[in-house]
């Protein structure tokens, strides 16, 4: 009886994730067949977050999506319609722990090509505009190119400028960069989602899903 109990335990544990995995990313291949094509236009300094559900992501908890979620800083410019896989070969730079496309550990900053870690994703992408001016967008790949190679590290705190993870790499550039704190609930430790629900992206266009 004991162990009837252990294995519908099991089952539950490993069977309630897949099935709502498998939900949502058939939710996802729909929303996406019915998705309007559009251009997405990248500016240096501008932020591109991937999320880990299509269903979160589309209403109005989008912020959740991003539990755990993954962004990164273009420095490059471009365009690129939603369905270019490729993100128009647009540069970012990034502290990541790995690379997709690469398949194998990164655990460092660096310049990567957006398409390594944003293309071909589970999950919606966001792009969020910053809309620096060119002094600012010369000062931020300066910054960016100074922390080339810093280490990566999950539970980086958010003022510490030596070691980051993706989201406390984002904020350090963005504060020094503009000033401002893209931490929306100035928590001791911040996130990715702390960073995609900032009201400094609610206007119409500056949270752009694609």
């Amino acid at each position: 009886m004991r162990t009837n109990k252990w294995i519908v335990t099991l089952v539950l544990i490993i069977g309630v994730p897949f099935i709502c995995f498998m939900v949502d990313k058939i939710f996802g291949r729909i929303h996406q067949s019915q998705m309007e094509v559009e251009q997405v236009q990248v500016e240096v300094g501008d932020l591109i977050f991937r999320t880990n559900s299509y269903i979160l992501s589309s209403g109005k908890y989008y912020y959740k999506s991003g539990i755990p979620g993954h962004l990164a800083i273009a420095v490059s410019e471009g365009s690129f319609s939603s369905s270019d896989e490729s993100l128009g070969n647009i540069d970012v730079v990034e502290s990541a722990l790995l690379n997709r496309n690469r398949g194998k550990f990164q655990a460092e900053v660096a310049f990567n090509k957006a398409y390594e870690n944003f293309g071909n994703i589970r999950g919606r992408r966001f792009l969020l505009k910053m809309h620096l001016n060119s002094e600012q967008k010369q000062r931020l790949i300066e910054l960016a190119s100074m922390k080339i190679g810093r280490p990566y590290s999950i539970f980086a705190l958010k003022n510490n400028p030596t070691k980051f993870n993706c989201a406390t790499f984002a904020r350090w550039v963005i504060l020094q960069v503009d000033e401002f704190d893209l931490d929306a609930d100035g928590g001791f430790i911040v996130f990715p989602n702390d960073i995609l629900k900032n009201p400094r992206f609610n206007k119409p266009g500056d949270r752009l899903r694609f």
